[in-house]
């Protein structure tokens, strides 16, 4: 390998011997921040915020609960015989700050910061939050990269039609599927309804 291979070469978590699991930094699967590496492939967003839903909050603690499962993620999958890590730059961009009791400020927010960070990163992958992320985020993804799709997955299709949007309380959980499509207009739209027995 010559030092531009190695320069190049994406770095990874830190090395579990050296620093166990439970230690480290708190970032997705132990991974660098954008500040720590020259580019990255992909940038990790949490978004936490559930005020957009009008039943069981709780979805704000879905970025850090993620981010703390995901120690256990190995830089290499035997079965699949794949080490991600390798392949790919991905650093963990943190957390947008979302206020809680402006449902407009956030979408706002996160749409903001979804634009600058893909002047930092190829590809995002965002880790909720409520429904909200379904709205600004296409939005984003659309201005730079035309058409968009979205597969959704939920336990249950949270979407109200696009005629019943004027008379709903604005960007209530259930409308921003619709909302999206009809602001986007997507090229796939696939909404898959899972509920365990």
């Amino acid at each position: 390998m010559n030092g531009d291979d190695a320069m190049n070469e994406p770095l990874g978590p830190p090395d579990a011997s050296a620093v166990p699991r439970f230690a480290g930094p708190a970032t997705f699967a132990r991974l660098p921040r954008p500040d720590q590496v020259p580019r990255a492939d992909v940038a990790v967003l949490g978004l936490p915020f559930d005020s957009g839903v009008c039943y069981r909050p709780g979805a704000r603690f879905g970025p850090e609960a993620v981010r703390a499962g995901s120690k256990l993620l190995r830089p290499y999958h035997p079965a699949l015989d794949a080490a991600p890590w390798s392949r790919l730059q991905v650093a963990d961009a943190g957390d947008v700050t979302v206020n809680p009791f402006d449902t407009e400020e956030a979408i706002d927010a996160v749409h903001s910061e979804a634009t600058e960070l893909y002047t930092r990163a190829e590809h995002l992958v965002a880790i909720g939050g409520d429904h909200i992320i379904v709205l600004p985020l296409p939005r984003v993804a659309h201005a730079r990269y035309r058409p968009v799709a979205l597969v959704h997955f939920d336990p249950h299709l949270d979407i109200v039609g696009a005629d019943v949007v004027e008379v709903s309380p604005a960007y209530e959980h259930a409308q921003l599927t619709a909302l999206a499509a009809v602001d986007v207009v997507y090229e796939l739209l696939g909404l898959f309804a899972l509920r365990a027995k």
